[in-house]
């Protein structure tokens, strides 16, 4: 212990080292950061969107999905398009790509 008094007595007098471990003090973050404003699509449409028939789905080619220790198969179709209404009734369409696994 007495090694480590002596290392820290020569890094001069108490008064010159009080500032020597501290880090600088970080740049202030602005409340704004990360904000967006808060609005409708440029698009006109907006609000919930709603599935009116789960039928018109359409679906890519099967997939098939193996664990790791090649016991267990499970074959699914992943979803390509599903047609949707937003809360003025306009149409929307969204388009999923085919998943690489």
């Amino acid at each position: 212990m007495a090694e480590l008094e002596r290392a820290i007595r020569k890094l001069g007098p108490a008064e010159q080292r009080d500032g020597l471990f501290q880090p600088p003090a970080a740049a202030r973050i602005p409340d704004s950061a990360g904000k967006a404003p808060n609005g409708l699509p440029k698009s006109g449409s907006g609000g919930d969107l709603t599935e009116e028939n789960y039928a018109d789905r359409t679906y890519h080619e099967n997939k098939e999905l193996v664990s790791t220790d090649g016991l267990l198969t499970i074959i699914y179709k992943p979803i390509k398009v599903v047609k949707m209404k937003d809360a003025s009734g306009n149409p929307v369409t969204l388009t999923f790509a085919a998943p690489t696994v």
